[in-house]
């Protein structure tokens, strides 16, 4: 890797909190060079090395852009271990996270495996709540639950205090910045000011940027077909991500042909209450570390 490249870019999660549209909007920025797939997921690793990861980049910079960038949000939820691993190899990074009210982001997380297919249709978010409390608690085996092991650890990736608390252990304070999806949702051009402001690269290039969401929950009628779906838009990634459009066109056509748009999920008022009296109790100390609770309306 080239001796003029400054700074690391990681958005470090968390998971169903715009990460991949911040991805995509950053990476035609001419002064960032993004991965070749979005979630490189490297630092989840045992064993991590520079020019290992060095070489997810290689040969997809524009004039050696100084910023390198990659987005897994996958990270957060696994703290202790990723943060050890970035402060080894690239301590300087400047690292991202996004946090959704970790309620609304629980909901979104089961409907986005749902529709990958990775948690069963059948099971309704009570029940999942309730089976990843089983687990969270010790209770109950992913085997017996019949839930993977991650989708079961949706409800910990909401518990974001102790989850900053590794990365604030290992990383300079500087180098981290803790952005709310609200204010995404609200400001999107105040949104990617600040990163840029944050990373050091010209917000002209937004100026006049059309932002367009990027990986939308849906489910699909024909399962079968679903997984093969799924399965050749995460074996084309690299292309999809050089050709947005063709993937754009691809998707918008595909969704005429098989998209559920029937399916519902109803979710009761005793499980949005256990919830949030959980991750009230998780998070009441992230007010000291959050800029503003202004942005983090949950948190009160």
């Amino acid at each position: 890797m080239s001796e003029k490249i400054k700074t690391h870019f990681v958005i470090a999660g968390t998971e169903k909190a715009g990460t991949t549209s911040i991805y995509t909007y950053f990476r035609g920025h001419p002064q960032i060079c993004p991965s070749k797939i979005k979630e490189t997921d490297f630092f989840r690793q045992e064993s991590c090395d520079y020019e290992t990861y060095s070489n997810l980049f290689e040969n997809n910079c524009r004039n050696e852009a100084p910023v390198y960038m990659e987005a897994s949000p996958g990270y957060l939820s696994e703290a202790e271990k990723v943060s050890k691993q970035l402060a080894n190899t690239i301590p300087d990074a400047k690292i991202l996270f996004i946090l959704r009210d970790p309620v609304e982001r629980m909901l979104s997380n089961y409907k986005f495996h749902v529709g990958r297919l990775n948690i069963d249709q059948n099971l309704n978010f009570d029940d999942y709540v309730n089976k990843c409390f089983l687990h969270y608690e010790n209770k109950e085996t992913p085997e017996n639950l019949g839930v993977g092991k991650w989708y079961l650890q949706s409800l910990e990736q909401g518990c974001y205090c102790d989850k900053l608390s590794y990365f604030l252990k290992k990383i300079d304070s500087v180098n981290l910045k803790i952005m709310a999806f609200d204010d995404l949702k609200s400001d999107i051009h105040s949104f990617v000011d600040k990163i840029c402001e944050f990373l050091d690269v010209d917000k002209q290039y937004f100026k006049n940027f059309h932002f367009k969401k990027e990986n939308i929950t849906f489910s699909g009628n024909n399962k079968w077909l679903h997984s093969i779906a799924l399965n050749i838009n995460d074996q084309l990634e690299t292309l999809w991500r050089r050709n947005p459009r063709l993937k754009q066109f691809l998707l918008k056509n595909y969704k005429k042909l098989n998209e559920n748009k029937g399916i519902t999920y109803p979710v009761s008022e005793e499980t949005i209450t256990r919830l949030n009296e959980f991750y009230y109790r998780k998070n009441k100390g992230l007010s000291n570390i959050v800029e503003s609770n202004n942005s983090f309306p949950w948190l009160t």
